[in-house]
């Protein structure tokens, strides 16, 4: 059984291989805009997120509009 660390992992380079295949189509990165309000949590949490979808091979946008995957964080994901 995989702990939750490496459920993450496999979860990462999933996503990674399937941007990886629509790159190879496309010729496109899908891209990515994170948005956070709030205060410092926020940040760091917003931070974590963004962190890990570039890991998954998201490029980062300025403009929202352009962006299909977005991440507007007004609460403390712990929270939930």
């Amino acid at each position: 059984m995989q702990n939750e660390s490496d459920r993450r992992d496999d979860f990462i380079q999933k996503i990674y291989n399937r941007n990886f295949e629509i790159l190879e189509k496309t010729g496109k990165k899908p891209l990515m805009k994170c948005v956070t309000y709030g205060c410092q949590a926020n940040v760091h949490d917003s931070e974590k997120i963004c962190g890990l979808l570039l890991n998954m091979g998201f490029v980062n946008t300025s403009i929202l509009a352009r962006s299909p995957a977005r991440l507007t964080q007004e609460r403390r994901l712990s929270w939930f």
